[in-house]
């Protein structure tokens, strides 16, 4: 059986692809919730586990994944998205992994006029978090360019599902909403705000069947291709929970925030067999059930 090795394998996505990839692969997970000694951040401390187990496919997720925090400790943030994707790239350098996924973030386009995003389209980050992406992006194209390491990069928009924290935009809203005690509730931001969802499952078999291909050298957006207004989703919430409250905006924007954002995903759609099978109405009814 060949080896998996997933950093951040205690996160949301990182759970997730473990149980995915169960009795297909063994599985060794990296991750600071384990231990010290599993923080990708240490590059002193995750060697000998890593080079012992000597993994055939890396996943590198282990990241800050919140913006706001980035725009506080960007420090922190430098650490662990650029120096333990570094850290990871210098570990396969010694190891020769038959593949090096890294999930990036669609923050690294920041906002743009465009209304679907390609792999070409201008990146411009509004964030540190955005900014340290593709400074970790940067890095696994020189390790592909200069030592034969066979990265791949998932700019991966938004991701969501069961598990997911609740700083992020369906989990909160799903909570606001199901347990609002009055009959209007107030929605962050605008309403031009619109995003591109993807179920979590759907994600994991992307991971899937960029494996069986090995693209070396290539980025991806990895998005459903359709752009949802985030007032149409509270909607569908607000129904699915039988709340029917009254939804309004504060209309702040808050630093760092991009207002629109999907992905063009021809590219990703060319190089694998693959289409998201877990529809928004799905994935939301299933998490009203579990929220």
């Amino acid at each position: 059986m060949k080896r998996l090795l997933i950093t951040g394998s205690e996160g949301f996505i990182g759970t997730h692809l473990k149980k995915h990839f169960e009795g297909k692969y063994e599985i060794l997970g990296l991750d600071c919730k384990i231990s010290i000694f599993h923080d990708v951040r240490y590059l002193n401390y995750i060697s000998k586990f890593v080079q012992d187990f000597n993994p055939n496919i890396i996943i590198h997720l282990a990241a800050n994944p919140d913006v706001s925090i980035s725009t506080v400790y960007p420090q922190e943030d430098l650490l662990l998205n650029v120096s333990g994707t570094l850290n990871m790239l210098e570990l396969a350098r010694k190891i020769q992994p038959e593949l090096f996924i890294f999930s990036s973030s669609a923050c690294v386009y920041g906002a743009s006029d465009k209304k679907f995003l390609d792999e070409n389209s201008e990146i411009k980050p509004h964030s540190q978090y955005g900014v340290g992406k593709f400074a970790a992006e940067e890095y696994c194209r020189l390790y592909y360019r200069n030592y034969k390491i066979p990265t791949v990069v998932f700019r991966q928009f938004n991701i969501y599902g069961a598990g997911q924290n609740f700083n992020f935009a369906i989990p909160n809203m799903i909570r606001r909403i199901k347990y609002c005690s009055e009959k209007k509730l107030m929605l962050y931001g605008s309403s031009e705000d619109t995003r591109d969802f993807t179920n979590v499952k759907d994600l994991c078999a992307v991971y899937e069947e960029i494996i069986k291909v090995k693209p070396a050298g290539e980025t991806f957006n990895v998005g459903s291709g359709i752009e949802y207004s985030i007032y149409e989703i509270a909607q569908k919430i607000n129904r699915l929970t039988g709340k029917n409250l009254e939804l309004y905006y504060d209309n702040k924007i808050l630093s760092g925030k991009i207002t629109k954002i999907a992905a063009n995903n021809k590219k990703l759609l060319n190089a694998i067999l693959w289409s998201p099978k877990i529809s928004i109405d799905d994935g939301l009814k299933e998490l009203v059930e579990l929220i």
